[in-house]
């Protein structure tokens, strides 16, 4: 039974990010005009047009890989939101495995991979069209990374040049 707990939990998360999606999803697109989807769906436009010199002044505060997902999805908005689910589930696995590096027990690594499946801000940002999923994921790799780096012993200075990689 508890073999299954942690896939349970996954389908579970997955189940409220896509019940959250398809409760606010409309071909108008007008509940995706907040934030800052806007100014990342124009520089999806550069990229797409061939233009990958990131010198438009949306690279100034934005890092260009959520636009050059959207971009490489063909800008279009249901593939995005779909993408940022899946991307939003892989980070309830990374939870639970950086909550056992951490030296907690089963069954506390599940309670956390849990709370992640049902917290709110991340069922929401999931179900738009915005870079949160994807910056959280590569969070959540990272820290899962340093954990193991750590456990076998090298420095986390090496583990920061190399940018989280062995």
């Amino acid at each position: 039974m508890q073999r299954f707990a942690l896939p349970a939990i996954i389908l579970l998360g997955l189940f409220l990010r896509v019940a959250y999606a398809a409760a606010i999803y409309e071909p108008s697109l007008l509940p995706y005009h907040y934030g800052d989807f806007t100014e990342y769906a124009l520089a999806a436009e550069q990229i797409a047009s061939g233009d990958l010199s990131f010198s438009n002044s949306y690279f100034v505060v934005r890092p260009p890989l959520f636009p050059l997902l959207i971009a490489a999805l063909g800008m279009r908005p249901s593939l995005i939101i779909a993408v940022n689910i899946i991307i939003a589930i892989g980070i309830i696995p990374a939870t639970f495995v950086l909550a056992r590096q951490c030296g907690l027990s089963r069954y506390w690594a599940l309670l956390a991979a849990l709370i992640l499946a049902l917290d709110l801000t991340s069922i929401k940002y999931s179900g738009v069209m915005l870079a949160e999923p994807l910056a959280n994921f590569w969070l959540a790799l990272v820290f899962v990374s340093l954990a193991a780096q750590r456990r076998v012993g090298l420095p986390t200075s090496l583990v920061m040049v190399g940018g989280g990689a062995r």
